[in-house]
Order: C-alpha cells, then structure tokens, then sequence
C-alpha cells in the first residue's frame, strides 16, 4: 500500500498542474503579451508627442503674413466665390468679363495616396481677347496665389467680331479649372 501512494501523489499533481496551474500560465503569457504591446504603444506615443511638439514649435515660428498666403493657396474650405471674385478681378485688369460661367459641385481628390486631404472645385467660364491679352491673363493666373490648374482651353473666333467686323485677332476662349481645398 506504501506503493501506491506515490503514484496517486504523482497523478493528483499531473490533475492539478492540467486543471489549475496551466490556465494560469497561459493567462500570465497571453498578459505579458499585452504589456509588451502596450510598452510597444508607449514608446510610440512618446516618438508622435516629439514630432508633435516639433511641429508646434515649426508652426509656431511660421510668421502670420505666411500663415495668410498659405490658407489663401490652400483654403480650407471650397469658397467658391472669393474664387469666382479674383478671377473677375484678374480678367477686369486685362479689359475681360468672365461669361457663362458653370461649376461641379466640390467633390474629393481623385488621388488616392494622398487619402482624403483635400477637395476638388471644378469651373468653367468663356471669355473673350486677343491672344496677347489671353496670353497675359493666363500669366497672371499662374501667379496667383491660389492654386489653380487649367484643365482645358478652346478657342474660336469670336461671334461679336464676326458680326460688327471688329478686329480679326479677337477670339473666343473657354476655360477649364480646377482648384484645391483642405478638408478638415
């Protein structure tokens, strides 16, 4: 019977270890898992709090005359007509109006690598000039500080020379534009 006893610890011991002890091991393991991921979030959280700061003291350095020119270049809403109101006033500088003008309602970039930053305004406007005045508002366009892209220009000749026999170097132009806003 002394025999036997041994053998009865041994198995109430394998019992126990199966019943009581490995759970509890595997629940500390599945733990320090989780204190080693958060550790990991930690050190990432303190690396993001200094590129953080160091953007805040950059920004802050930015003076406010630069501050304007860069919500001016990149609004941060569509502000369809400040747009609308700058483009009349670069045409008025060269003696153009701005007619039959028609727009897309705003829509999201197209850019995908660029995730959803910003937005899309696309215009479209006639107008009528000789080359050399086009050409000079064209100019002027591309200095603006707002962010425009021409998409597309068509030319004709225009049916108000045609008609009054005015110059033959006057013609029609339709232009296509699209610009930028920050979604935020």
């Amino acid at each position: 019977m002394r025999s036997i006893f041994p053998y009865i610890f041994i198995a109430l011991s394998i019992g126990l270890f199966l019943v009581f002890v490995r759970p509890m091991y595997n629940d500390i393991k599945l733990l320090r898992d989780d204190i080693t991921a958060y550790n990991l979030a930690l050190a990432h959280s303190t690396d993001l709090q200094k590129v953080r700061d160091d953007l805040a003291s950059k920004y802050s350095n930015i003076t406010p005359a630069n501050k304007e020119r860069l919500s001016h270049f990149l609004p941060n809403s569509v502000d369809n007509i400040q747009l609308m109101l700058e483009l009349e006033k670069i045409a008025s500088l060269h003696g153009m109006t701005l007619k039959n003008i028609t727009f897309a309602p705003p829509s999201s970039s197209e850019d995908t690598s660029l995730g959803d930053t910003y937005g899309t305004f696309d215009l479209q406007f006639r107008t009528q000039a000789s080359y050399e005045t086009f050409s000079l508002f064209l100019k002027d366009l591309e200095h603006n500080l707002r962010q425009i892209d021409v998409k597309g220009i068509s030319f004709s000749a225009s049916d108000a020379s045609k008609q009054i026999g005015l110059e033959q170097n006057v013609y029609e132009y339709s232009l296509k534009i699209k610009t930028y806003w920050l979604k935020y």
